[in-house]
């Protein structure tokens, strides 16, 4: 799942990455879903980002991806809301830019063990 609601966007970055990653562990390169809205938001926005998050959870749901390898640009409270509204969606691995190397890197489960 890539999200990129960047200022700038980002989506190509986060989509190669994606693929790169997929590649390499020989897992479906077409059960990417991908959100992007770049430019400002603001919280009126919120309604239409949610649902389009919404959407795509179900997406990969109806497609029956069990892992899910999220990359994610953008604003602090979406990532909150993001983070709410994949908590009960099974493997969800949160993907990080590592800003020193420009790579991104797996950071483990939405819901870390204790």
């Amino acid at each position: 799942m890539l999200i990129d609601l960047h200022r700038k966007g980002v989506i190509d970055e986060m989509r190669d990455s994606a693929l790169r990653d997929l590649k390499s562990r020989n897992l479906q390169q077409d059960n990417i879903v991908e959100y992007v809205r770049n430019g400002d938001l603001d919280p009126s926005d919120l309604p239409d980002v949610v649902q389009a998050i919404r959407n795509a959870i179900a997406d990969l749901s109806r497609r029956g991806v069990d892992d899910k390898y999220v990359y994610y640009a953008g604003l602090f409270p979406v990532a909150m809301i993001l983070g709410a509204e994949l908590a009960n969606a099974g493997g969800v691995h949160l993907m990080h830019r590592n800003t020193t190397n420009g790579k991104y890197e797996n950071w483990g489960f939405l819901r870390h063990p204790a």
